[in-house]
């Protein structure tokens, strides 16, 4: 059974994400670092600049490579950086293989929180809703290939699942060893830990009235806190760091409190998105439901249980403290950073759902055929709304990474042999990119080229990691030749920079599409997207 839950997944995982996507080139962002560091073309490692040597990016044992990323961003993420090294030597170029392996990982995990659901006694249909949503949001964890969130997020469901079927010590330790390794991926993830041990605890009370001491279910996992405290100290310690870290992003202007309300909507479950009024209507239709054919004294003495109020505290707590970690390091909560909180949320509402769905699924046993045709219509029609916003990420993907390829391509055919590129930016998240453009042209066999780097501007609004910036730059400058003066035709400038303004979202419109198919399609797909990059090129 659970197998065929899992190829379920899978099989929507391939549809929503891997089809549409397919053939996509790699984007820009940490693939080169790693691909650098698995190639074993003699001619490739030879051309390696010197700065990239001290960044980290080319062959090197592994060992060294961790304690040099140490050294870098002050991160013990050790698995996922040996992970995506593994990809990259598994990968190479190949941005299908990369795509698949994170399908298969996300998948993995969306099919462990279904399980988790069903042993928590939620009915399979309301498990299969909210695991479905995961889908749809975040969208860009299932076509970013750098994330360490969707590698942390499988072994965090996989300790929370062997966590509520520990009935033994077995259980118990491969959940310990599960939520270990989860935060060697991802160390911000032990911020999840109130919301595992309050789910462990609770279903051995409520569910399987389990009589057994608090302490011999928390203590396994305090240890565990405890070996990733000491592995940090140990590094902290032993590896001096060359930067204060890796963190770049200018100061928030936003107060606690509007950015909660900015960014908390992003946790609404997936097959919810966008349907706002329709979601209102339903919520008053199951409570005028829930007052007219449900027993309230029994919904009432489950809301109200001691127990069941203490793991709703804990649940939103988990979220909350997710969420002022990511506003005390001025990062927009959303995207990748959604994880796990999306998660906890999606369980914490599937948990209120119990006393209606217990007692409305026992009144209506004998229209189940009529309530399984309602649910799976239901069901399709917010998918089918879903999926044409993934369609549009993927046209919106394909656009920006074919631009990223034609930088490349124009970059390895204008400049001639032994020539220079000067390479300008106006925002500090673009010094990766200009890594990563030396990094393909080198792939593609043009070792004569200089790379050199300037900022455009003063980033002052940056002040954050404003020494890892600096670092950056240098470091791609080093021991570079000097710009020729006088030879023209041997200099090229590109400028680089991010578009501040994007198109607004191109509206539903059902009258357009009907009257001239085609023509909506374009602009709807197409003409209504430009690339994240802009770029300009000057031959000099």
């Amino acid at each position: 059974m659970n197998l065929k839950i899992f190829l379920l997944i899978l099989s929507l995982g391939i549809l929503i994400h891997f089809l549409p996507n397919l053939n996509i080139p790699l984007h820009s962002d940490v693939t080169w670092y790693f691909r650098l560091q698995a190639t074993n073309n003699p001619k490739l490692i030879e051309s390696i600049p010197e700065g990239f040597k001290e960044f980290g990016a080319y062959p090197m044992p592994i060992f060294e490579s961790i304690v040099n990323w140490y050294q870098l961003t002050g991160r013990i993420n050790v698995l996922d950086y040996l992970s995506l090294r593994l990809f990259a030597f598994l990968a190479g170029a190949d941005a299908n293989l990369w795509r698949f392996f994170y399908i298969l990982i996300l998948s993995s995990s969306i099919t462990l929180f279904y399980l988790i659901l069903k042993k928590l006694n939620i009915p399979a249909k309301i498990a299969l809703f909210f695991s479905i949503g995961f889908f749809f949001i975040p969208i860009d964890i299932w076509t970013d290939y750098k994330s360490a969130e969707p590698k942390a997020l499988l072994f965090l469901m996989l300790s929370l699942y062997f966590g509520l079927t520990s009935k033994d010590r077995l259980h118990s330790l491969l959940s310990c060893t599960s939520l270990l390794v989860a935060l060697l991926f991802k160390e911000t993830f032990i911020l999840s830990l109130p919301a595992i041990l309050g789910l462990i605890l609770w279903k051995e009370k409520v569910i399987d009235q389990i009589k057994r001491p608090v302490v011999v279910t928390v203590l396994p996992y305090l240890v565990v806190v405890l070996i990733i405290a000491l592995f940090s100290l140990s590094f902290r310690f032993l590896i001096p760091m060359k930067t204060s870290g890796y963190v770049i992003a200018p100061f928030s202007q936003l107060d606690f409190l509007s950015y909660l309300l900015k960014f908390t909507p992003s946790l609404i479950p997936g097959l919810l998105l966008g349907i706002g009024p329709w979601l209102i209507t339903l919520s008053l239709i199951l409570i005028f439901i829930s007052f007219k054919y449900l027993k309230m004294e029994k919904v009432k003495k489950f809301y109200l249980n001691a127990s069941f109020l203490t793991l709703i505290l804990i649940l939103l707590c988990t979220i909350l403290l997710n969420i002022l970690l990511y506003y005390l390091t001025n990062r927009d909560f959303r995207d990748r950073y959604l994880l796990p909180s999306n998660f906890f949320t999606a369980l914490t509402l599937a948990l209120l759902t119990i006393p209606l769905t217990t007692q409305l699924y026992s009144k209506l046993k004998k229209n189940k055929a009529k309530l399984s045709i309602i649910y799976l219509s239901i069901l399709m029609i917010l998918f089918c709304f879903q999926f044409i916003k993934v369609i549009d990420v993927s046209f919106q993907n394909r656009i920006d990474q074919n631009a990223w390829q034609s930088l490349i391509n124009q970059v390895k055919i204008k400049v001639p042999k032994n020539g220079h590129i000067l390479i300008s930016i106006n925002d500090p998240f673009l010094i990766e990119t200009a890594q990563s453009l030396e990094a393909n042209t080198l792939f593609l066999g043009r070792y004569d080229l200089t790379y050199h780097l300037v900022a455009a501007r003063e980033l002052k609004e940056y002040q954050k990691g404003k020494d890892y910036l600096a670092f950056l730059i240098s470091s791609f400058n080093k021991d570079r030749k000097s710009l020729p003066l006088k030879k023209e035709g041997k200099i090229l400038t590109i400028h680089l920079e991010r578009p501040k303004t994007t198109i607004p979202y191109f509206p539903f419109s059902l009258k357009s599409l009907i009257v001239n198919p085609k023509s909506y399609l374009y602009q709807r797909f197409i003409k209504s997207k430009q690339p994240y990059l802009k770029y300009s090129i000057l031959i000099s």
